[in-house]
């Protein structure tokens, strides 16, 4: 497990490292490991009434990023030293490979807007300054920074080493404030610059790529939300003027975030989120998984929102789906299979158990309790909170849609052909759909029939394929 620049950070020494960052709201981990600088952030350290730092992580190995994740942390890339984040993190902390600590501390200086870098590093690194890098990192530390010998502090930890082990701190003040205004008043001399709503649709948003285009649009976005803010500083400029003993409650016109960069990073967390949804809307995923599936997806979609929104990450999204879609699909029939059959005689779920109902395959009859309800005047009613299994019937039809190759949109579904029947017949009518034909009762139950033999047959073979069931095996 352990490569050779994996060192696990021992939980005295990132309490040392914490104690410097104590203050921050958003911080970077660009060397993860299998969490243990970030287990101590999330999970050790006591916050009081303060909110717990947003923490996100890097990771180069993969097998180490999977633990990240399989604890819930946020995984936003691997490879920290071509990550160009969109989001103002005010700490970076981090325990690279000692044998590029220098370049992995540079590289965290520089993209860090302002706030602070605190890097365990190999003490030679900056006691033997013999390259460009190491000289460019003691100027640094001479002008912004300080440098404490911890010793030989490895040498009792989980992988251990005798290397001397110096702990480095950088604080940077930004020249500029990114959700300034002044800075541009000055330089153009106009402090009423409008947008140009035209000169902006003219420049080039709208592009042939999908992907390029929803990549841009996600910048653009993210630009005019600095905009914003910008703005907002502008208004509290020349309110705060009008009043000298009140001035105008920042509630009233940004959401409640004590900074600038708070704001905006929560931002970027909802847009994020909403982009992602769209791409897994043109992927067309959501039009033949099942409910189960879904949820799979949905907690797939929540840790996506924290990775940034780059073609790259796209692409890998999609390549991912696609070779997992004999996987989604699989699981869907499986998940619509266990439905159809758990109301067997001897298995009984439900209070009854019906012969016509089998827990080995799917009968050309099944029955289906709890699906149809009553109005408050004794109609039949598929859409009361009281019906179970309505989600389980259109994931029904989904499956079979894909099965046959008919599209989901096109067809009469169950629950559409119940509803024909109900307005037409009311109780104890016939309703027919584009797999089934259908009987309902007004206690609840449903009897669906396979108008095909051989859609039923493929079902059947396709989930036996699935559960690896040997012929004759029940």
């Amino acid at each position: 497990m352990f490569n050779s620049g994996f060192f696990p950070t021992p939980k005295s020494i990132a309490m040392k490292m914490w104690e410097h960052l104590d203050d921050c709201g958003y911080v970077l981990e660009p060397s993860a490991g299998k969490g243990d600088l970030v287990d101590f952030i999330v999970n050790d350290r006591e916050y009081g009434w303060r909110k717990a730092p947003r923490v996100d992580c890097i990771e180069i190995d993969p097998e180490l990023a999977f633990t990240l994740k399989g604890k819930g942390y946020s995984v936003v890339h691997n490879d920290f030293m071509d990550f160009n984040p969109v989001r103002n993190y005010d700490g970076i902390i981090m325990n690279p490979p000692f044998d590029k600590g220098a370049e992995h501390l540079l590289r965290a200086w520089d993209m860090l807007g302002s706030g602070k870098v605190v890097c365990l590093l190999n003490s030679e690194t900056v006691n033997n300054p013999y390259t460009k890098k190491r000289e460019l990192l003691l100027r640094a530390i001479d002008e912004h920074g300080t440098v404490e010998d911890l010793g030989r502090c490895f040498t009792d930890a989980e992988r251990r080493t005798s290397v001397n082990v110096s702990l480095v701190v950088l604080e940077k003040v930004a020249d500029r404030d990114r959700f300034g205004f002044f800075d541009e008043l000055e330089a153009s001399g106009d402090e009423h610059a409008d947008f140009n709503v035209e000169e902006a649709a003219s420049g080039g948003i709208m592009k042939p790529d999908i992907i390029r285009t929803m990549t841009e649009r996600y910048r653009k976005a993210a630009e005019a939300h600095v905009e914003l803010l910008r703005a907002v500083n502008k208004v509290h400029f020349y309110t705060d003027s009008l009043n000298s003993q009140r001035t105008l409650n920042r509630d009233a016109i940004t959401p409640e975030f004590r900074t600038d960069a708070e704001c905006y990073n929560h931002f970027l967390d909802e847009l994020n989120m909403i982009c992602w949804d769209e791409v897994f809307r043109q992927t067309g995923v959501s039009k033949f998984v099942t409910r189960g599936v879904r949820e799979e997806f949905d907690t797939f979609k929540e840790g996506s929102q924290r990775i940034d929104f780059t073609e790259e990450n796209i692409m890998s999204l999609v390549q991912t789906l696609g070779m997992s879609a004999g996987n989604i699909m699989e699981k869907a029939l499986l998940d619509v299979f266990d439905n159809l059959t758990m109301y067997d005689e001897k298995n009984k779920v439900h209070i009854e158990g019906w012969k016509t109902n089998d827990a080995w395959r799917v009968n050309r009859k099944v029955i289906v309790p709890y699906v149809i309800d009553k109005t408050y005047n004794g109609d039949p009613d598929i859409n009361s909170w009281h019906s179970h299994h309505v989600d389980e019937l259109q994931d029904l039809d989904r499956v079979l849609c894909n099965m046959t190759g008919r599209n989901f949109d096109g067809i009469v579904t169950i629950i559409q052909g119940l509803q024909k029947a109900f307005g037409e017949q009311g109780w104890g009518g016939t309703a027919f759909s584009e797999f089934f034909t259908m009987k309902y009762y007004k206690k609840g139950t449903l009897h669906l029939t396979f108008k095909d033999e051989k859609v039923w047959e493929d079902f059947n073979v396709a989930a036996a394929k699935g559960k690896k069931w040997l012929p004759g095996d029940r």
